[in-house]
């Protein structure tokens, strides 16, 4: 449970099938735990629904009904995520667009196509990164067990 706590929670809103599951892989892989919202409609429900802040929203800027820089804004009229970092991923590299995410709280703005490297370095300017020992749990516990399973083929031997 200790793991769970220290872990960093990302949401990802983009109405790309193809883009949230590619971001959620990306940032899973690096540690962090990431939920995924196709609109922004789903997107704040889960933020509603949470009681654990997310610590980043990465938001795409078209989304369908609602666009990124409404729900920007309607997030960041949630006293508790007015402190929360909101990254841009969008294919729009407009300087009005980036103004106006600005405007409306973003942070940081990646542009489409993007590279996983990239994606992961943006992350861990915004919330850091996950510690080094939540990476793996499973390989440090199995670790563990072959360490003292070869101190006890010591003492037969010594």
């Amino acid at each position: 449970m200790e793991e769970r706590e220290n872990k960093k929670n990302i949401l990802v809103v983009d109405d790309s099938v193809l883009i949230r599951l590619m971001a959620k892989n990306i940032l899973e892989a690096e540690g962090y735990n990431v939920e995924a919202a196709a609109t922004a409609e789903e997107a704040i429900l889960k933020v509603k629904n949470r009681e654990e802040l997310f610590d980043l929203v990465i938001v795409d800027i078209n989304l369908p009904n609602q666009n990124g820089f409404e729900f920007i804004r309607k997030l960041k009229s949630e006293e508790k995520y007015r402190g929360i970092p909101v990254m841009i991923l969008s294919a729009d590299a407009t300087a009005p667009s980036i103004r106006q995410a600005v405007e409306a709280g973003a942070v940081e703005y990646l542009i489409k196509p993007f590279k996983a490297a990239e994606l992961v370095k943006r992350v861990v300017k915004l919330i850091g990164y996950v510690k080094e020992e939540e990476h793996y749990p499973e390989l440090k516990e199995l670790l563990k067990k072959e360490i003292n399973r070869a101190k006890e083929a010591m003492k037969i031997f010594l």
